[in-house]
Formats: C-alpha cells, sequence, structure tokens
C-alpha cells in the first residue's frame, strides 16, 4: 500500500511520464512509425527510470504511472467520443442543407415548367 508521502512525491512524476508517453506515442503515430513497436520501446524506458528510483520507491511509482495513463486514456476517449458527436451532428446538418437544396431545384424546375 502507498503511504501519502510517496503518492505526493511521485504522482506528479508519474502523471509527466505519463503524458511524456502519450505525447511520444502519438508523435510515432504521426511519423508513420508502427505504434505497437513504439509503445513497446517507450514502455522500456519508463520501465529503466523506474528502476532507477530504487526498490522502495519503484512499485509506487509503476502504479501511480498506471493510474495516470488510465486517467489519460479516459480523456483521450472522451475527447474522441466528442469529436466523433460533433461529426456526426455536421453530418446530419449537411445532410438538410443538401436535402434543402435538392428541395429548393425541385420547386423552380416544376414552376419554372
Amino acid at each position: 500500500m502507498l503511504d501519502i508521502e510517496q503518492k505526493q512525491r511521485l504522482r506528479p512524476i508519474a502523471r509527466e511520464k505519463a503524458q511524456w508517453f502519450s505525447e511520444a506515442l502519438a508523435q510515432a503515430g504521426a511519423a508513420g512509425r508502427n505504434v505497437g513497436q513504439a509503445s513497446i520501446d517507450l514502455q522500456d524506458e519508463i520501465e529503466i527510470f523506474a528502476k532507477e528510483l530504487g526498490e522502495s520507491d519503484e512499485q509506487a511509482f509503476l502504479s501511480l504511472y498506471i493510474e495516470e495513463l488510465n486517467a489519460l486514456t479516459e480523456q483521450k476517449s472522451s475527447e474522441a467520443d466528442t469529436l466523433i458527436m460533433e461529426s456526426v451532428n455536421n453530418s446530419q446538418v449537411l445532410t438538410i442543407i443538401i436535402g434543402v437544396v435538392i428541395f429548393a431545384v425541385l420547386l423552380a424546375f416544376i414552376f419554372n415548367r
């Protein structure tokens, strides 16, 4: 079990490393690299960092790091859901606009006969 002192001391570090991991993974994907392999390489770096903290802090750090990765994953998932909903809404608006334009063209065609 983590004591409060460990949490207070290690959480900011874990949060920073989780953010670094997330950004580095996004950059790898944007560069066209294999994201799975990049993830493994980045995780190796995190494990090396954790070992350097010492035996007493290593497991505490890794636990907090996982919590922070989970929080980032939730945030990214929520952002993706929002973008999907915006896209659906935009698509629906576009469909309505196209329908109105088609209807107006049909009316113009009928009344111009």
